[in-house]
Order: C-alpha cells, then sequence, then structure tokens
C-alpha cells in the first residue's frame, strides 16, 4: 500500500493498494517533479496490473517500477522488471532508476557488464528500458543524483564490485576472511556518468574485520556525496570534532568529489536510516 498524509504526520490525506491476488513488497519508494510517486518492489501475484513488460522479463512478472499519480488515483504504469529491485530514484526529467541484483550479464546500451549490482534506466513512459548497467558482485541500497546528471549508487559487497584505481579505497580488504567463517562485509560507493557509459569512481568503505554498509547517500552541490549506514569496525579515523567519536553501531560520511578521500567522518548511536542534503544541511 501506499499512504500520503499532511506535513504534521496527523492526518492521512489518501491511501491505496497497489498489488494482485497473493502478495506485493516495496522496497523503494520516490517522489517526481509532478509530485507523483514512483514504486519498486516485487510480487507473487498473477494479477498484478502490469502495462508493461521490459526486455529480459516473463510472464507472470515478479518485479515492478511503477508511477501512481500525486492524487493517488491512478496507476500511470506499472513495468515489469527483469531483476528484484531494492532502491529507486527519480531525476529531473521525471525518469525512474531502479538498482537491484542480477546474477546473469543483463546489461543493455552500457558496456558495464559485470553481473551483479544491476541499475537499470526507463523512459518516462514506463514502456522501455534506456539503459542497463551492471558493476558486480553487490547490493545497492541507496541511489542519488548531481546537478550534471551523475548517478551514485551505495551498498555493500563481499568482494567483486567495480573499482577505480584513483578511489579511496579500491581494494576490498576483507580478502580470505570469509572462508576463514568470518562474518565480514564492506560498504561501496560508485558515480557513474549519465548515460551509464562510464564508472567515474568506485570505491569500498569500511576497514578489515568488520561488516559495514552504505544504506544512504545524498550528494552536496559541489559534487561530495555524504553517505552512512552501519558498521561493527572500530577503527575508521573520527574527523576532528565530530558528533560522536566513540565507535557505534551507525555513522555517516562524506566522499570528496573525486572519491579520492573521506572529507568527514563521525559514529553515531543508531545505523542511520534516512539522508537528506538540503542547501549545505544534512538531515
Amino acid at each position: 500500500y501506499v499512504a500520503k498524509f499532511d506535513p504534521t504526520g496527523h492526518v492521512l490525506l489518501w491511501a491505496t493498494y497497489l498489488g494482485g491476488d497473493v502478495n506485493e513488497t516495496i522496497t523503494g519508494i520516490a517522489i517526481g517533479q509532478s509530485g507523483n510517486i514512483y514504486l519498486a518492489g516485487t510480487t507473487t501475484s498473477y494479477t498484478f496490473p502490469f502495462t508493461a513488460m521490459l526486455p529480459g522479463t516473463t510472464s507472470p512478472g515478479r518485479a515492478f517500477a511503477a508511477e501512481i499519480s500525486s492524487d493517488g488515483k491512478r496507476l500511470i504504469y506499472a513495468a515489469a522488471l527483469p531483476f528484484a529491485p531494492s532502491c529507486i530514484a527519480v531525476d529531473a526529467a521525471d525518469q525512474a532508476y531502479v538498482a537491484g541484483v542480477d546474477g546473469d550479464t543483463i546489461a543493455l546500451n552500457s558496456p558495464l557488464a559485470s553481473p551483479g549490482a544491476t541499475l537499470l534506466k526507463l523512459n518516462s513512459a514506463g514502456t522501455a528500458t534506456i539503459f542497463i548497467a551492471q558493476f558486480g558482485n553487490g547490493t545497492p541500497a541507496s541511489m542519488a543524483f548531481d546537478g550534471q546528471g551523475n548517478i551514485y549508487l551505495g551498498g555493500w559487497s563481499s568482494g567483486g564490485i567495480l573499482t577505480t584505481s584513483s578511489s579511496m579505497q579500491p581494494t576490498y580488504p576483507n580478502d580470505g576472511l570469509q572462508s576463514a567463517g568470518y562474518q565480514v562485509g564492506n560498504g561501496f560507493l560508485l558515480k557513474v556518468n549519465g548515460s551509464a557509459t562510464q564508472l567515474v569512481y568506485g570505491t569500498y568503505f569500511g576497514p578489515r574485520y568488520s561488516y559495514t554498509t552504505v544504506t544512504n547517500i545524498a550528494v552536496g552541490a559541489d559534487g561530495t556525496a555524504y553517505f552512512g549506514g552501519a558498521t561493527n569496525g572500530t577503527a575508521i579515523p573520527v574527523t576532528s570534532g565530530a558528533f560522536q567519536s566513540a565507535p557505534g553501531p551507525g555513522y555517516i560520511a562524506s566522499l570528496n568529489p573525486e572519491g579520492a578521500g573521506m572529507g568527514a567522518f563521525s559514529y553515531l548511536v543508531y545505523p542511520l536510516i534516512a539522508l537528506l542534503y538540503d542547501r549545505g544541511n544534512i538531515i
């Protein structure tokens, strides 16, 4: 279901179901420039109201990206996706981007074709795929754009995500530890140009012997990436004047526009679950 409340959160303006005869799960939501609502998720229904079947999908569809009118009264489109999505974002032209995981090579109109973390761009009508790019072994969890139309992805990986040699942390630090029984993994941040033809930068984030995730990302006016999530790592350098210097299960950090170095880092009392950039402030 989808619901809209007034700014106080006390008044329900409208609520609607989206689905078919069995079960649906919404895994991502975004708001477009028009005020329309964009959703991504999975379904096990045979009667889900698909309006388009994208390349690589079979009937009945098992994953979807959908657009609903701002008043909640009209389903504008519901496109069947070739992979289960984990997040969705909408650019300034109201075109939806969906990220998730696909273990097969399904890249389309992009030279980035390493199965795993997958990014798909829909046309504004929800009837066609503009591109599909793949970045290797990882699970995307968050997405953002900058003013030049570049795409930023954050998530986590157990090694094998695409990186660039000049990035902050190009090498996976936990190599070999999984086979030794350690529960480890690292966050990642990727910057991709708007046509998904180039990985501008790719970096891991997190120390060895840790499990670190990037679950939220926002981009400043100068291209600085602000990100956060959860970590059990205790050896991440904290910047001077940080909100919290003692290790905690959450963190917030920034990455310079080149992706080559961390600008700031602070631990948090709780894992970060939401992050916004607002005129120089991080919310």
